[in-house]
Parts: C-alpha cells; structure tokens; sequence
C-alpha cells in the first residue's frame, strides 16, 4: 500500500513498555507526595501536642513556685517537652523562665510566662505551624 507505513512489533512494544513505566512513575509519584502530607499533617499535630502540654506544665510550675511547694516533677515534665519544640526563639524564652524560676525572680518569670503564652498562643492559632525550616520563621508579637 502506497502512503501507509507498517510498524514492527518491537515499536508496538516499546511504546507498550514506555506508557506502562510512565503510569508507574506517575502513580509512585502520587503516593510519594500523599505520603509527604500525612507526615507534615502528623508532624503539626505533635508541635500542636507538645505546645499545649508544655503550656500546661509551664503552668504547673510556674503555680508550684508561687505556692512554695517542690516542683522537681513539673520541672521535669517542662524539660522533656521543651525539647520537643521546634521554634528557637520559643525553646531560649522557656530557658530564660526556668532559670528565673531557679533564681526566684518572681516579677521577669511572670512576664516571661506571659511571653511565652503569646507565643504558643500565636502558633496555636495558626495552622502553618510548625512552619517550613528552610524559610524564616513566622514572625510572632511579643508583649514589651
């Protein structure tokens, strides 16, 4: 026949081949990405966890202290979140409070609990927390 080309079996093949390897890229692809999701989402959700129980704890200690009662168990619970927390500046101003709280500085603990509430207070209420560790870290208003 004039003007029709026949192909050989090995092109029918490979384009077979070709097709079959693109799909499975494609498919490893997807999952690839829905897996990388479900890890952010569960990674925001241990920040979320931690931050809410280091509040409590924070909360703990600083109440024990006024009280004058011992607080090892609560200064203990306050270390094993603390350095569960991603944010730097978050993880220095918890130093600084438990190290006035050592020092019983009672008027810089409170206003440096209350610095840190704000700042948990504020990722709380973002849901881009924990943010990407490859760009600048949200900026955060802190009380004066």
């Amino acid at each position: 026949m004039i003007g029709v080309e026949t192909s050989s079996p090995w092109s029918s093949l490979a384009s077979t081949a070709l097709g079959g390897v693109l799909a499975l890229s494609g498919g490893l692809t997807a999952q690839w990405f829905a897996s990388k999701a479900r890890q952010s989402e569960r990674r925001e959700e241990f920040q979320r966890q931690t931050l809410l129980q280091l509040q409590y704890d924070l909360n703990k200690l600083r109440r024990a202290k006024i009280r004058g009662q011992d607080y090892g168990d609560e200064w203990r619970d306050v270390t094993i979140f603390m350095v569960r927390v991603e944010d730097d500046l978050l993880r220095e101003l918890i130093e600084r409070f438990r190290d006035e709280v050592r020092k019983d500085q009672r008027d810089a603990f409170d206003q440096t609990f209350e610095e840190i509430n704000n700042r948990i207070g504020f990722y709380l209420r973002n849901s881009n927390y924990p943010p990407d560790t490859s760009n600048e870290r949200p900026s955060c208003p802190t009380p004066l």
